[in-house]
């Protein structure tokens, strides 16, 4: 974890031989819950005391990059619209948390335009959601839409592993035209 000389060995499996030339997989199950959050590197090292003697000793390792984050995720598959009692729209919206991390007042909102970093929402509530779990938000307008965009923590309050799956369209937001207005002087 982190260096692959200095860092804490998190998992280890041990293969078979090898041909020359060839190529096989390994699988290890690391249990990450005892690691601080955040980014961190997970490397891969094969024959690390240099037992196996070898042409090449320099590409015995390669790292990927791990989030032990949350992982914010909407699905389209789970809204729900409705009409409420005021006449209005009524959305349930499924959030789901799909890291390693729990994510705390996370804001969910319905827009009326694709939503970046401090669009004010038509109206939003805020979760808390645990690792691994999901959260209901119950949004109400007080008006009927046919389409709007629902955005879970677009002004990125909370670390998130992928941010892509954050804004959905739900139906059809009305397209607007806007024209420039030139004024001259006579």
């Amino acid at each position: 974890l982190d260096d692959p000389v200095t860092g804490t060995e998190v998992a280890q499996a041990t293969l078979g031989s090898l041909a020359a030339g060839g190529e096989t997989q390994a699988q290890a199950v690391w249990d990450a819950s005892s690691v601080a959050g955040g980014w961190h590197k997970v490397y891969a090292v094969v024959d690390p005391a240099g037992g196996i003697v070898e042409a090449d000793e320099e590409n015995n390792s390669g790292w990927v990059g791990v989030g032990v984050l949350p992982d914010l995720a909407l699905d389209p598959t789970a809204v729900v619209t409705g009409t409420n009692e005021m006449g209005g729209t009524a959305a349930s919206v499924w959030v789901f948390n799909r890291g390693m991390r729990d994510a705390a007042n996370v804001l969910v909102g319905l827009y009326d335009r694709d939503p970046v970093s401090g669009t004010v929402p038509l109206v939003s509530t805020r979760l808390d959601i645990p690792a691994g779990e999901w959260r209901v938000a119950n949004l109400n307008l007080d008006r009927v839409v046919s389409g709007f965009y629902v955005g879970v923590d677009v002004n990125h309050e909370v670390e998130d592993r992928d941010v892509s799956n954050n804004v959905l369209l739900v139906g059809q937001v009305p397209y607007r035209i806007y024209l420039p207005l030139v004024m001259k002087e006579r």
